[in-house]
């Protein structure tokens, strides 16, 4: 879900940083372009194979076969990274990411959306549509996309006048583990320092969590291009150098920043704290965010008013989240709780599947009239923390769930701030704790409690194949060589026993706004259970599946004294003069 209206806030507030132009109008010169290329090939396989945003009455490619749909996959996804080479044009370095092995904590929502797709395209009897869950490494479509861009990368740098020949051309495969957009910017944070703040950097891509990401990368000269997704052919350049800037006093820091008592790059790690705690991709929003449709703004004007003009307590300190300051943030927000609850019961659903029984059932008429009803707040905490199997008479079971949603902040923060702490972390729960109780556990902690919250266990990426036995739905087992199968669909296998291919589940749209923040209630999978089932029959496959092996970038340069010859399913090229570099 990420930061509501984030974009729409950051245009509002910082004009003079958006730039808004139609296709052809002009062009922008940078000398490094990072491209967060997952959603570009999303785009790509919508439009060939004809579903979600892509879906049309005229469909060009109904009767191909499904090898010449894959490559024309391919051929629209590289001709889409051009297009963006054509707008923004590096003078130094491309850098192209797609997603690889991602962290557990991300591979829950991927799990969430493909038994959703699964379940879809049961119920619609469309055997034959495509699967998109061919799209997550590990799978042979990833594989041939991987051979399709190293060919179309080589070709591209010879061809003349594409402007390609002068730069480092990387690309960071779906064997490369970590998400495209962190990719990028671990490559950003790996240059010298005096490279990263004289140069200029451009990163392309449509998330909401790139803006993040760019002001987490505490440059100067970072911009973010992404296409206007209300006008076709229409795009936008945010300057996040001018945001950065002007942060401090959105969050009422001037004062400490004029006297260099904080660093814009702190005022950044406070924007970042302060949105991804009223929604990120990793972890369930607070029941009192449901309805708020500002709550970006609530969340600055609380910073702004725990700072008191910059002398009061901030969310962080030197790239690390301060016990008090998060604290105060915390305890501010907790006083409205149940008025923000209680005010969800006044609006009428827009579908009746949206409408919260827990909440309405505890809702006391008024006692008089031209009165509000008001919540009884202590038999709906119980009640919502039931859906959780969370006993609220047991203070333990309240706290430790109030303590995973803690570290599971921590972990996000840091993850986009520093870089990933770790890969087999997530949140363990389907709901988020009440804001009091959040509170109540953040001020009963002790100094070495809250730095507790940073111990993350030291781990390694994830094998192609167990992502693909943690996130497929059982008929997606195809995706996977057949010695898996039997591990997703057999009764006998262990994961199946577990319960962790359910044939049904139920979606939660209690208390939601919108189908898509429904919960999908599928059971945690246990990771050592999977390693444990995955392990012997890999040993037994010798590790012949090249798209099962952990990859690095490769950087491709041109080199007119080099001489080869140059063959792949996808092209051939006779005296070839570009070098590949593993990273």
């Amino acid at each position: 879900m990420g930061v509501p209206r984030l974009f729409p806030w950051l245009v509002s507030t910082f004009p003079k940083a958006v730039k808004r132009f139609q296709e052809g109008e002009t062009t922008v010169n940078v000398d490094n372009l990072y491209i967060d290329a997952p959603s570009l090939l999303h785009a790509a396989a919508q439009l060939v194979h004809n579903y979600g945003t892509g879906k049309r009455i005229l469909y060009p490619y109904k009767n191909w076969s499904a090898k010449a749909k894959q490559t024309q996959v391919c051929k629209v996804f590289f001709e889409s990274i051009v297009q963006v080479t054509n707008i923004v044009i590096p003078r130094k370095v491309l850098y192209i990411g797609i997603d690889g092995p991602a962290p557990f904590a991300k591979m829950i929502e991927s799990r969430s959306r493909r038994f959703i797709s699964a379940r879809n395209r049961e119920q619609t009897g469309d055997s034959e549509a495509f699967d998109s869950a061919s799209l997550t490494p590990g799978t042979l479509f990833m594989l041939e996309l991987t051979k399709y861009v190293h060919t179309a990368i080589r070709k591209k740098i010879m061809e003349s006048g594409s402007g390609w020949k002068d730069i480092n051309v990387y690309f960071s495969s779906p064997m490369v583990p970590g998400e495209g957009e962190h990719k990028c910017l671990t490559y950003i944070r790996k240059l010298p320092r005096y490279v990263s703040e004289n140069e200029s950097h451009c990163i392309y891509g449509p998330d909401g969590d790139l803006i993040m990401l760019a002001l987490a990368a505490h440059l100067p000269n970072v911009m973010l291009f992404r296409e206007d997704q209300y006008s076709l052919g229409y795009y936008h350049l945010l300057d996040m150098g001018l945001v950065r800037q002007g942060l401090p006093k959105v969050l009422g820091q001037l004062r400490s920043i004029d006297q260099e008592m904080r660093s814009l790059s702190e005022a950044s790690d406070d924007f970042i704290l302060a949105g991804f705690f009223v929604g990120n991709d990793f972890l369930p929003k607070i029941q009192m965010f449901m309805f708020l449709e500002d709550g970006l703004e609530l969340m600055l004007a609380t910073c702004t008013r725990i700072s008191n003009g910059g002398t009061g307590p901030a969310l962080t300190v030197k790239g690390r989240i301060s016990h008090e300051g998060f604290t105060r943030f915390v305890e501010e927000l907790a006083r409205r709780e149940i008025i923000y609850i209680a005010d969800q019961a006044r609006i009428p659903p827009l579908d009746p599947r949206f409408k919260n029984e827990t909440l309405l059932r505890h809702m006391v008429p008024p006692s008089s009239p031209g009165a509000k009803p008001t919540l009884n707040m202590g038999a709906y905490r119980a009640d919502y923390y039931a859906k959780s199997h969370v006993d609220v008479t047991s203070s333990d079971e309240v706290k430790n769930m109030c303590i995973d949603y803690l570290r599971s902040i921590v972990w996000v923060f840091r993850y986009y701030v520093h870089g990933l702490p770790s890969w087999r972390h997530h949140y363990n729960y389907h709901y988020a704790p009440l804001m009091g109780d959040l509170a109540q556990t953040l001020a009963r902690m002790s100094s070495d409690e809250f730095e507790d919250l940073y111990t993350f266990k030291q781990d390694s990426p994830f094998p192609q194949f167990v992502q693909l036995l943690l996130v497929l739905p059982p008929s997606s087992a195809g995706l996977l060589p057949k010695p898996f199968h039997k591990l997703l669909q057999n009764p006998e296998s262990p994961l199946v026993k577990n319960g962790y291919y359910p044939k049904t589940f139920k979606i939660d749209f209690e208390g939601k706004t919108k189908e898509h923040m429904g919960v999908t209630l599928l059971p945690y999978i246990n990771v050592d259970d999977v390693f444990d089932a995955y392990t012997p029959i890999n040993s037994k496959l010798k590790n012949t599946y090249v798209r099962n092996t952990i990859g690095r970038p490769e950087m491709f340069r041109y080199d007119p004294d080099y001489f080869a010859s140059y063959t792949s399913d996808y092209g051939n090229i006779d005296r070839m003069q570009v070098r590949k570099h593993i990273l």
